[in-house]
């Protein structure tokens, strides 16, 4: 039994000494696979930032072109983030007459919440003092 356990230990061990020189024969391999791998993500990052820039310097063109057509951009760009404002500050304004329609939550501070509630409400009461008079 024990002249088993241990053939059994040395032909784990020379199982595993031909394993490892297998492993360093494939060594020079793997390293050229890896390289291969490493050269062809570099083209491909190379083309991807080529492509970037050719699009890019082409929108310059363009634009330089139309400046009409750059100044309508910036305008529309201005017009969608002043509605997305206002939107927000409206839908602010509709929580806060609601808050006051329903009662205030107790546990919500006022100054946990920074906006222009304050004057939006001031100015709708000074709209309604004037409709009603």
């Amino acid at each position: 039994m024990l002249i088993s356990v241990i053939r059994t230990i040395n032909e784990t061990q020379a199982i595993a000494k031909a394993t490892a020189e297998v492993e360093r024969a494939n060594e020079d391999v793997h390293i050229r696979k890896l390289k291969a791998e490493a050269e062809q993500n570099r083209k491909r990052n190379i083309a991807a930032i080529n492509t970037i820039a050719i699009y890019a310097a082409s929108s310059l063109i363009a634009a330089s072109k139309n400046p009409g057509q750059v100044l309508l951009c910036i305008w529309y760009i201005v017009l969608l983030a002043t509605g997305i404002y206002t939107a927000r500050e409206i839908a602010k304004l509709c929580r806060a007459l609601l808050e006051q329609t329903l009662g205030k939550p107790k546990l919500i501070r006022e100054t946990t919440r920074k906006s222009v509630e304050p004057l939006l409400v001031m100015l709708m009461e000074l709209l309604n003092i004037t409709n009603s008079n």
